[in-house]
Parts: structure tokens; sequence; C-alpha cells
């Protein structure tokens, strides 16, 4: 549920950026898409290989 959840909260946050926009015409998808893709695979780097995940938590102490 917190992985829809989290989901959901990401598409609110490009369609208030959408929303936003004083030229919707030239927002383009791909740009879009291709960003929370790169956004996707840093949290998938950060949280799943343990280098980086003892960084981060490192980081959060």
């Amino acid at each position: 549920m917190q992985s829809l959840q989290s989901a959901f909260g990401l598409l609110v946050f490009v369609a208030m950026a959408w929303a936003m926009s004083e030229n919707r015409r030239a927002a383009s998808v791909r740009v879009a898409v291709a960003g929370i893709a790169v956004q996707l695979i840093l949290a998938a780097l950060l949280l799943k290989l343990p280098p980086l995940e003892a960084a981060l938590s490192a980081l959060n102490d």
C-alpha cells in the first residue's frame, strides 16, 4: 500500500507542475517520464546497494 501511495504522490507532483505551467503545450511527456525514471533508478540504487545504503544510513544518524 505504501508503494502505491508513493507512486500516487509522484504523479501528483508531476500533475501540479504541469497545472502551474505557463505554457502547457510545451511540456514534453518524454522529458517528464525520463525524469521520473531517473528518480526511480536513483531511489533503487540508494536503497538496494549495500555501500550506498550504508552511506545513506550514516547520513541519517
